[in-house]
C-alpha cells in the first residue's frame, strides 16, 4: 500500500470521527432546545390557576404534539448524517480512481473512472434506511419512546398535580418535570430523560446508522474500483475484544463493520499502485482475455466489453 493511499485513509477516518462528533453536538442542541420548551410549557399549565381538567387535557395534548417534534428534528439530522457519511465512505476511492484516470490519460487512454461512483452515496443511504425500518419501529420509538413512555410521563406528572389540586409552585411536581426534561448539557450525556441517558439512546442510533452509511459507501465504492483487490477489517480506536479479533481479517470471512452499536470500525482496501494498474490496464487493452477481472468490471460497471 502506497504512502499516498495511507495518507488518504488516515484523512478518511479522521473526517469520519469528526463528523460523528459534530452530529452529537447538533443532536444535543436539538434536544436541549426542545426539552426546555416542553418543560416551560408544562410549568405554565401547572401554574395556571383555575384551569379545569378538560382545559388542562387540551393543553396537554398540544404539549405532547410538541414532544413529537423531537423525533421529527432528529430525522432531519439523521437524513443529513447518512448522506454526509456515505459521501465520506467513497472519498478515498474517488481520489485513488482519479489518480488511475490521470495516469491512463497520460498513456492516451481516456476512461472516466470517477463517474461510476455517482450513485454510490444514494445506494448506500437507501441500504441503511432499509435496515433502519426493517424492525417495524417508528423513529420516535427507536430514540426516546416519545409515543409511549415520555408522553405518558409528561401527562402523568402534570395531570396528577391538577387532579390533586396541587399548589402552583408545587416543588414535587416541578422537581418531577425537572428530572424528566432536564435541558442542561453535561460532558457525560446530552441531557436526562426519564432517568436514562439521551446521549446513549439517541447518539447510539445516530453513530451506528452513520457508521453503516459510511461503511456501505466504502464497500460500494471499493466494489466499483478496479484497483481494489480485497478488503480487511480495520479496528477503530478503543475497539471491543470482538472487533479487535477481527482486525486484519478478510471481510469475506468476518463480514463488514459495524459489528455492534457505536462501532467505529471500518475496512482497509488492498489497493493496486497507480503504475501497476496503468500497466495492467494497457496489457488488458492489448489482450482482453489476459485479465478476466478487468473484463468483468467493464461489463458490470460500464455495460460494455473491452
Amino acid at each position: 500500500m502506497s504512502d499516498e493511499y495511507k495518507k488518504y485513509l488516515l484523512k478518511h477516518r479522521v473526517d469520519f470521527i469528526k463528523l460523528t462528533d459534530k452530529q452529537n453536538a447538533e443532536l444535543a442542541k436539538l434536544y436541549i432546545q426542545a426539552a426546555a420548551e416542553i418543560k416551560e410549557r408544562a410549568e405554565l399549565i401547572i401554574n395556571k390557576k383555575g384551569l379545569t381538567y378538560a382545559a388542562s387535557k387540551i393543553r396537554i395534548k398540544s404539549l405532547l404534539i410538541e414532544a413529537s417534534r423531537l423525533s421529527d428534528g432528529f430525522k432531519t439530522i439523521l437524513d443529513k448524517s447518512l448522506i454526509d457519511s456515505a459521501n465520506l465512505g467513497k472519498e478515498v476511492n474517488a481520489l485513488i480512481m482519479k489518480s488511475y484516470q490521470s495516469s491512463l490519460a497520460s498513456e492516451g487512454i481516456k476512461l472516466n473512472l470517477t463517474r461510476i461512483l455517482s450513485k454510490v452515496s444514494n445506494n448506500a443511504v437507501k441500504a441503511v434506511y432499509n435496515r433502519i425500518w426493517t424492525d417495524g419501529l417508528k423513529l420516535s420509538d427507536r430514540i426516546w419512546l416519545l409515543d409511549r413512555r415520555t408522553k405518558q410521563e409528561i401527562e402523568r406528572i402534570v395531570m396528577q398535580n391538577i387532579i390533586s389540586g396541587g399548589a402552583a409552585s408545587d416543588k414535587v411536581t416541578l422537581s418531577a418535570l425537572d428530572n424528566l426534561l432536564n435541558p442542561r448539557l453535561k460532558k457525560a450525556k446530552l441531557t436526562a430523560l426519564h432517568g436514562r441517558k439521551v446521549g446513549y439512546e439517541a447518539s447510539r442510533l445516530l453513530r451506528t446508522s452513520t457508521s453503516e452509511a459510511f461503511n456501505e459507501g466504502d464497500r460500494l465504492s471499493n466494489n466499483a474500483n478496479p484497483g481494489v483487490t480485497g478488503e480487511t477489517w480495520l479496528a477503530g480506536a478503543g475497539a471491543c475484544d470482538d472487533c479487535q479479533s477481527n482486525d486484519g481479517q478478510d471481510v469475506n470471512d468476518v463480514g463488514y463493520p459495524p459489528l455492534h452499536s457505536n462501532c467505529r470500525c471500518t475496512t482497509l482496501a488492498k489497493v493496486e499502485s497507480v503504475s501497476n494498474f496503468t500497466n495492467r490496464y494497457i496489457s488488458f487493452m492489448d489482450n482482453p482475455d489476459s485479465d478476466k477481472q478487468l473484463g468483468d468490471w467493464l461489463i458490470n460497471y460500464y455495460g460494455k466489453a473491452a
